[in-house]
C-alpha cells in the first residue's frame, strides 16, 4: 500500500475520491442498484453531492468517539492514513482505523439502531465488501467492524478472500473507466427504455378507454 499524504475530510480528500474509486464506492458497485451506480458516476463525473444520510452524519460526528472506545477495550492504537492500492492506482481507501504492526483495520458504523448480530443486518453486504477493499489496498488479512453508539456496541471481524477481491478490482476498474471516458453506465438507458414502454403501455390504455367510449356512444 502507498500511504497518500492528503488528511480525511479536507477538500483535498474530496477531489481525490472523484478521480479515485473508494471503498464505500465498491459496495455501492457490488451491491447497488443501476440508479445507485449511476448516481455515484454523477457524483464522481459532475461533482454531484452525495445525499448525507442521518447515519452517514452520525457516524462522522460519533467515529472519534468509537475509536477511543475501542483502542481503550483493545489496547490497540490506530492511525487513519489513506491509502492506494499497489498495483491498482485507481483504487483507494480511507481507514477509519489501521495498525500496521497487527495488519488489522477497523471499520466504524453509527446506524440509528446497533443490531445484535451484525452479519444478518440488512447493510451487512455493502459493510463486507467495503472492508474487502479496505483489505485489498491494506494488504493485510484481518479487519473489524464496530457498530456503535454509547451504549451498545457490536463487533464482527472480516478475513480477506482473495476471489472476492478479484471481483470487486474488476467491477471498480470497469467503473474506473467509465469515470475516466465519461461513459454513463447502463442506467441511463434502461431508464430511457423504460419510460419509453410507460408511454407507449399508457398509450394503449388510453386507446382502449376511447375505444370503449366510442362503442357506448354508437
Amino acid at each position: 500500500m502507498r500511504i497518500l499524504n492528503v488528511e480525511q475530510n479536507t477538500d483535498e480528500w474530496r477531489e481525490l475520491r472523484r478521480s479515485k474509486i473508494g471503498a464505500s464506492d465498491i459496495a455501492t458497485l457490488m451491491t447497488g442498484t443501476d440508479r445507485d451506480i449511476y448516481e455515484l458516476y454523477l457524483e464522481k463525473v459532475e461533482g454531484k453531492d452525495k445525499f448525507q444520510t442521518d447515519a452517514m452524519r452520525r457516524g462522522s460526528d460519533m467515529e472519534s468517539d468509537a475509536r477511543k472506545w475501542f483502542e481503550a477495550e483493545t489496547g490497540i492504537q490506530f492511525e487513519r492514513p489513506v491509502g492506494l492500492h499497489e498495483s491498482q492506482d485507481w483504487l483507494i481507501a480511507s481507514f477509519d482505523g489501521l495498525n500496521f504492526e497487527l495488519g488489522l483495520s477497523l471499520e466504524i458504523k453509527c446506524p440509528n439502531e446497533v443490531p445484535d448480530i451484525l452479519e444478518t443486518s440488512r447493510a451487512w453486504k455493502r459493510y463486507y465488501w467495503q472492508v474487502q477493499a479496505q483489505l485489498a489496498v491494506g494488504g493485510h488479512e484481518k479487519a473489524v467492524i464496530l457498530a456503535y453508539s454509547p451504549t451498545k456496541q457490536v463487533q464482527a471481524t472480516i478475513t480477506r478472500n482473495d476471489d472476492d477481491i478479484a471481483k470487486l478490482i474488476a467491477q471498480g476498474a470497469w467503473f474506473h473507466n467509465l469515470i475516466m471516458t465519461q461513459t454513463p453506465p447502463a442506467y441511463i438507458q434502461k431508464r430511457e427504455d423504460t419510460e419509453a414502454q410507460e408511454w407507449a403501455e399508457a398509450a394503449r390504455v388510453l386507446k382502449a378507454q376511447m375505444d370503449d367510449l366510442e362503442e357506448q356512444w354508437k
